[in-house]
């Protein structure tokens, strides 16, 4: 096998040259001989890929179980994507998986600029008692592999681990936003037990005022949403998602999106990504609501962001990350707390150098 000191060094960390792609090599990474990896998803294996999950996709955060539903999978396939599952040759059973959603980012750095495929690549998992054994590197590789055939050469992962020198430390926030259903699920959040129910409710309160209001982003008025993504992007971004039209309207069919506005004038854009977790202590089943795309004025946005979940029978608000638009100040200011972190940012064969504020990207 390929020493994975190498392959660190060769793929993950950034170094001298010219432009921002490292290698254009197809990375190849050997397996045991009992051991097979296949590219691609049959509709036919939603159900047990999604099952697979289940089983063992504990949250990086702790013990808590993130759910895949195979209709959300189908929504999610929509986007441009490879998908890699590994599987026991003796028995067929998925012993692994890795999915890389292909879009387009805006890489920006000293004066140089380029639009580059990136895979967003998410859902990495190895079945437990062959995690140390760099099978989930090998699952890495295979789907940069995979990737590389159609011109991706590039792509960004969200891992509890930091891998070679070109990883950033996210730090998630979140939100209760039906109260009780948190809390039954187990979850704590300040307050809690402490203060009236009364007083609870207006401190975790998402009406809005009068004056702010929000438009969903359909084909219709899809090309201003657009436009005001654009605009309202900060035009220094180092790594900023950069969707085509074709793409967007991909983009705002799977995850709904909004325009966000103050006194009729638009102040911002926020795509919406829906998750859900089971709490294992409890068996309780949530749905959170993440900000995949967020851009603007973030004092009219996240308020609205946090009506909407609300409207669409959310439970809770979770951002994956402080990156691009999205501030400290202002999610402490609407009463979000931040979470214990496991999670890296990793960036696989583009030697840009970033910062956590640098990252204008959907984490998926």
């Amino acid at each position: 096998m390929m020493e994975a000191k190498n392959t660190l060094s060769k793929y993950f960390s950034q170094s001298d040259g010219d432009g921002f792609i490292i290698n254009t090599e197809l990375p190849e990474f050997p397996l045991h001989k009992d051991i097979e990896m296949n590219s691609g998803l049959n509709p036919s294996e939603y159900g047990e890929f999604c099952d697979y999950l289940e089983k063992n996709n504990k949250i990086l955060h702790g013990d808590d179980i993130s759910l895949l539903p195979p209709a959300w999978l189908a929504e999610l396939l929509k986007i441009p994507n490879r998908i890699v599952v590994m599987r026991s040759k003796q028995h067929g059973k998925i012993i692994g998986t890795v999915m890389s959603f292909i879009i387009p980012v805006r890489v920006k750095e000293n004066n140089h600029t380029e639009i580059i495929s990136h895979g967003c690549t998410t859902g990495l998992n190895v079945i437990g008692p062959l995690r140390k054994l760099g099978m989930g590197l090998a699952l890495q590789l295979k789907i940069a592999s995979e990737c590389v055939k159609q011109g991706t050469f590039c792509s960004y992962h969200m891992i509890p681990r930091k891998i070679g020198n070109n990883s950033v430390k996210l730090q998630p926030w979140s939100r209760p936003v039906n109260l009780q259903k948190i809390a039954d699920a187990g979850f704590t959040f300040p307050g809690l037990g402490k203060l009236k129910p009364k007083t609870m409710k207006k401190l975790y309160n998402v009406d809005i005022p009068s004056n702010y209001s929000y438009q969903k982003v359909t084909n219709s008025n899809m090309h201003e949403a657009l436009d005001l993504y654009f605009k309202f992007l900060d035009e220094n971004a180092k790594f900023a998602f950069w969707p085509d039209a074709d793409l967007w309207r991909i983009w705002i069919d799977v995850f709904p999106t909004y325009i966000i506005m103050v006194d009729g004038n638009p102040t911002g854009l926020v795509s919406a990504c829906p998750n859900y977790s089971r709490i294992e202590h409890s068996n309780k089943d949530i749905k959170f609501l993440s900000p995949v795309v967020c851009v603007g004025d973030m004092d009219s946005v996240i308020p609205v962001f946090h009506h909407i979940c609300e409207k669409l029978d959310y439970d809770c608000v979770y951002y994956f990350s402080l990156q691009g638009c999205i501030k400290e100040d202002v999610l402490k200011k609407y009463n979000c707390q931040e979470n214990n972190s496991k999670d890296w940012f990793v960036l696989y064969n583009n030697r840009v150098s970033l910062e956590l504020s640098d990252i204008h990207v959907p984490l998926l």
